[in-house]
């Protein structure tokens, strides 16, 4: 046998080495044996405590970055975050567990009352029917400390007024008290809810048109009667058109659509031939000055019947009450304005197609006209002409009742009538003869200039989409008829590419855009028409502008070249 070289001795050692390691006991790592919370184990109610958690390993040692979860037993008596901070919910006992693996530790915390001492409520004094008024409250405990928050109390109302989501919702005029309670106290508070509001004016209403000869001031009034401040109330809402649901944000922007249009037509029909003439400035720019909404039903005046429909009297709407509502005299009188634009659908009239005498029997009936004047130089309107159906001020305005449930087209109609009521008032027969070519005895088509109910082609009332072809002078209009004629129909004014705002979904296109094209007809500014070897026609659009003045000035309209 060969002994061993030193090589492989060298090998066999490593050998046994490597045996002897493999034999030895593993290493044991200490394990979490227990936890203790350290820190009080009572708490006021609201108030809050730190807790310590502290995890020990079976050694004896603490165990360094080991995760603590905290729990509560009862959070609606007390709470813990995940720091240990327990806050005070309501009195009584609730076990606050700390856990690191599967090991945890319990601690009894009491929860001590502290009464509350007081209540502050912290809402506006006075509000408007529909806004909603989220409520807040402040309260103050024994101990002290004070907290704020909705949830803290209890809340309850008497009066035109409703609670939902911590929010006050006021239905109706008048005084609403709110109480707020938060164990043996209660609080209250008197919120004084008007009927009306102002809204602010969205900016294409607020300026005139761009180069606007003059500015004509408007006031807007929304009546928005609603029962629930939520919905436009039905049962006062019974005008062509129909009476169905619609809540009061929905009324609004459709008025508001409405409104930008209106004042868009009346600001493009004082452009003298504008639709042939791009350059030529409109005279009339349209400003709105106030816009309000008006929550109630537009309140009748019970001493100035309109008419009987039915056996049921029709009252005129109470402007005396409104206008001192809203100050309508110093508008008028001090801020210069010249139309108010009342939006408002009347109410229970029996011939009205939705009129139901079991909902609407008892409800007045309140019916206004499509236009009425006052001022000083008496009433020159669509209306009855009653000198005492509103307040006369110093100055001439113009009140246009317009349907809510329609569109901007019946309001451009009202607008139509009032144009004819002072025209013609100036001088009759320029106007109805000569420009309508309504002379006495005569038929229709006129082919002339027409009037609001009839285009030059026209063979009925409100027949604006007659395809019928008629020769007119309407575009080259002259007193005598010298003017050139043109075959015209709806397409005629239907197809002008006027620039609405607002114009999808247009309503009644054809008919808005005859009314437009036939002001457009009308002498304006700088119109050079020859009435005479003496006399020129006059800018008829300065009588809308300021009737006081043509008046005060003897204005016809022609004048001397």
């Amino acid at each position: 046998m060969q002994p061993l070289s030193f090589g492989n001795f060298s090998l066999l050692l490593v050998g046994v080495a490597f045996l002897w390691g493999c034999s030895k006991d593993p290493v044991v790592q200490p394990v979490i044996d227990r936890i203790e919370i350290s820190g009080p184990n009572t708490v006021m109610r609201y108030h809050e405590v730190d807790l310590e958690a502290t995890a020990y390993l079976s050694d004896g040692t603490v165990a360094n970055h080991v995760t603590i979860t905290w729990q509560s037993s009862r959070p609606d008596v007390a709470t813990v975050n995940g720091n240990g901070k327990v806050t005070g919910i309501s009195a009584g006992t609730a076990t606050i567990t700390a856990v690191a693996a599967d090991v945890t530790a319990d601690v009894e915390m009491v929860v001590t009352e502290n009464p509350v001492t007081d209540i502050e409520i912290n809402v506006p004094e006075q509000t408007v029917i529909s806004r909603r008024i989220p409520l807040q409250a402040t309260i103050t405990m024994e101990s002290g400390l004070t907290m704020s928050g909705p949830q803290l109390v209890s809340w309850s109302t008497t009066g035109p007024a409703q609670i939902t989501d911590n929010a006050l919702l006021a239905t109706d005029s008048g005084s609403v008290n709110i109480t707020a309670t938060a164990g043996a106290v209660s609080r209250q508070k008197s919120i004084y809810v008007k009927a009306w509001e102002e809204t602010e004016i969205d900016p294409y209403l607020a300026q005139p048109a761009a180069g606007a000869i003059k500015v004509v001031p408007v006031v807007i009034i929304r009546i928005l009667p609603t029962a629930d401040g939520i919905n436009i109330d039905a049962t006062q809402d019974v005008q062509y058109g129909g009476g169905g649901e619609i809540s009061i944000a929905d009324m609004k922007s459709r008025l508001l659509r409405f409104d930008k249009r209106i004042k868009f037509a009346l600001e493009e029909g004082s452009r003298f031939r504008g639709y042939k003439t791009p350059s030529a400035p409109p005279y009339l720019g349209y400003k709105v000055v106030k816009y309000i909404d008006y929550y109630k039903p537009q309140p009748p005046n019970y001493s100035i019947i309109t008419k009987v429909e039915a056996g049921k009297n029709v009252y005129s709407p109470h402007y005396f009450k409104m206008w001192q509502m809203f100050n309508m005299r110093d508008l008028v009188e001090n801020q210069g304005v010249k139309e108010v634009w009342v939006w408002v659908n009347g109410t229970a009239t029996p011939n009205f197609p939705n009129y139901d005498p079991n909902i609407h029997g008892n409800i007045p009936s309140v019916g206004g006209w499509e236009s009425n004047m006052a001022g000083p130089y008496g009433d020159v309107s669509n209306s009855d002409r009653k000198t005492n159906d509103m307040p006369v001020y110093n100055k001439t305005y113009i009140v246009y009742q317009q349907n809510t449930r329609r569109t901007h087209a019946e309001a451009l109609h009202n607008h139509g009538h009032q144009l004819e009521a002072q025209f013609s008032h100036i001088n009759y027969y320029a106007f109805w003869g000569h420009f309508a070519g309504k002379w006495t005895g005569a038929t229709p088509p006129y082919g002339r200039a027409g009037d609001t109910h009839f285009p030059p082609n026209a063979t009925s009332d409100y027949d604006y989409n007659n395809t019928t072809l008629v020769l007119s002078d309407i575009e080259d209009w002259t007193p005598n008829a010298t003017g050139e004629k043109k075959l015209v129909n709806r397409d005629t004014w239907g197809n002008i590419p006027y620039n609405w705002p607002e114009a999808d979904g247009l309503e009644q296109k054809v008919e808005s855009q005859w009314y437009i094209y036939w002001w457009q007809n009308m002498p304006g500014y700088q119109n050079n028409i020859s009435w005479s070897a003496t006399h020129k026609m006059s800018n008829w659009w300065e009588f809308v502008a300021d009737w006081d003045g043509a008046k005060a000035a003897g204005k016809n309209l022609n004048q001397p070249k």
